[in-house]
Formats: C-alpha cells, sequence, structure tokens
C-alpha cells in the first residue's frame, strides 16, 4: 500500500506540474496525433478543403502501404533459399528492385527482419555495398542489438575484431565511433572504453549519440566509477538531454538507491519536466520489481 502510495504521489506531481505548464508531457508525447479535420470549424470547412484533406488521408495511407509491401518483398527475397548454390543470388534480387536506401529505411528493414538474424545480415551486409549510401550510427547501433538480444555477442566481437563491413559507413561515422558503440552495445566495455581513450589521445570525441550508447552500457555491466566519469564528460560537452536522465536513473536503481532516484526526478522536475518522463518509468518498474504492489 505504501509503495502504491508513492508511485501515484510522484506521478501526480508530474502530472500536476505540466497541467500548470502547457500540459501534461507525458500524455502529450503518448497521445494519438489529432486529426487533420480537428483544425477546422463547421463554418469554415469547405468543399475543397475538404477533398483535400480525404485525398491526403487517402495518399499517407497509401504509401504505408507500399512501404509495407516493399518491405515484405525484401524478407522473402532474403528468406529464399540459394538457387546453384549461389548463396549471392540474393544481391541481383535486392538490386532489381532499385531502392532507394535512407537510414529510415534500412532501420525499418533491420526492425521487420530483427527475429531472422541471417537475413538481417545479408541486408546489413548488401546495403552497405550499395551506391550512394552510408551505414550510419543508427543503423550500426541497430543491428549491434540486433545481435546481443539474439546472444550472438561473439560473432558481434568476431565482427568488430576484424571490422568487416566498415567500408560501407558513412564517412562522417568514424571506425573509432563505431568499435566504441559495437564493443560497449556487446558487453565488451573494457574494450570499448580502450578505443575511446585512443580517440582521445588523438584528438577525437565521441558525439551525443556515442556518448550515450557507452553510458548506457556501462550501466548495464554496472561499471558505476566510470559511469560518473562519462557522465561529468557529457555534461561538461552540453550533451544531457532526457536520455541522460534516463540512464542515470537507472544507474540510481541499479545500485539500490531507489530513493536517491527519486530525489533525482523530483529536483529535475520545475527544471526540465519533459526529461523526467522515461525516468520515471525506469524508477517504477525498479520500485515493482522490490515490492509487489498490493
Amino acid at each position: 500500500m505504501l509503495l502504491r502510495r508513492r508511485i501515484l504521489t510522484l506521478s501526480a506531481s508530474l502530472r500536476n506540474y505540466n497541467s500548470g505548464h502547457g500540459g501534461d508531457v507525458l500524455s502529450t508525447s503518448l497521445s494519438p496525433s489529432p486529426s487533420p479535420f480537428s483544425t477546422f470549424t463547421k463554418d469554415s470547412i469547405s468543399g475543397d478543403v475538404l477533398v483535400r484533406e480525404v485525398k491526403s488521408w487517402f495518399k499517407r495511407d497509401v504509401q504505408l502501404r507500399s512501404h509495407q509491401l516493399i518491405i515484405d518483398r525484401i524478407f522473402d527475397i532474403l528468406r529464399a533459399p540459394s538457387t546453384e548454390g549461389d548463396d549471392r543470388a540474393f544481391y541481383l534480387h535486392l538490386s532489381s528492385l532499385r531502392l532507394r536506401l535512407s537510414e529510415k529505411f534500412v532501420l525499418d528493414v533491420l526492425e521487420h527482419t530483427r527475429h531472422d538474424i541471417l537475413s538481417c545480415l545479408k541486408f546489413f551486409d548488401w546495403a552497405a555495398r550499395q551506391p550512394g549510401f552510408h551505414h550510419t550510427r543508427a543503423t550500426f547501433h541497430a543491428i549491434f542489438k540486433i545481435l546481443r538480444r539474439a546472444k550472438l555477442a561473439n560473432l558481434m566481437i568476431d565482427f568488430l575484431d576484424r571490422s568487416v563491413g566498415f567500408e560501407g559507413c558513412r564517412p562522417s561515422l568514424r571506425l573509432c565511433d563505431a568499435l566504441v558503440m559495437g564493443y560497449a552495445v556487446a558487453g565488451r566495455t573494457d574494450i570499448a572504453l580502450q578505443h575511446f581513450g585512443h580517440m582521445r589521445f588523438r584528438g577525437l570525441d565521441l558525439d551525443s549519440y556515442g556518448y550515450h550508447v557507452l553510458l548506457n552500457a556501462l550501466v548495464e555491466e554496472k561499471c558505476f566509477d566510470t559511469v560518473d566519469v562519462i557522465f561529468d564528460q557529457i555534461s561538461a560537452r552540453g550533451f544531457v538531454c532526457a536520455v541522460t536522465h534516463s540512464i542515470w536513473v537507472k544507474k540510481l536503481c541499479k545500485q539500490g538507491q531507489l530513493d536517491e532516484a527519486e530525489a533525482y526526478l523530483r529536483d529535475l522536475l520545475p527544471n526540465d519536466p519533459a526529461g523526467c518522463g522515461s525516468g520515471l518509468g525506469v524508477l517504477i518498474n525498479a520500485l515493482c520489481s522490490k515490492t509487489k504492489i498490493l
């Protein structure tokens, strides 16, 4: 009963604060987008406007359906058995689709095929070899997470050790950045920190994305002393955001400092209510795992 009251009080604090400052951040971010018709009053709706909005809605729906059909077709090609011993036949089939690759499209395909590791790796390798496309931090991070969830950390580490596939990365994504993120996601934070140290020695640095991947991996591996150091680096570079707060709350919860995590969120609330959302979810999960809510 005490735990339930504690959670409700914390949630109410966030809700009440946001209601007095432009609305509930959580409900606003999670609620569905308003209908395109809701911005019109009955008097202002004309026949042309109504027709235009209906056409726009159907166009978006057709685009979404077409997008999904293409992804389904890609998945069918990747899963198809090789013919006449040619394991690279899918390269030609995929190329015949004349796909316009973008970061978002590649991420959508990887998400769709994430339960078929071989298909994921085949598509990732094919995409890296396509003219005009380069893998980004987000696509590398996605494939690393897929491999880790499949408990194929050894395969990932072998991939990183040989640096295979990095020829197809975006020029702005340096090999050292990808290695730091990759080893971090693989759970080899010791090697990730070695590469990070080499970067700093050469005058290079991670961006906000890479710093948060490393910070989260250190928390997951319970390297709390190093977490404090990286957190200070993130703060000094002005990279602190809602993700930072969420990871810091996770760190406190993993240390069993639930009261400190709650106090951190309460202190954060007046200055950055939007940054409390995911952190609050982390704290509630930690409270629920520790004590059953009655």
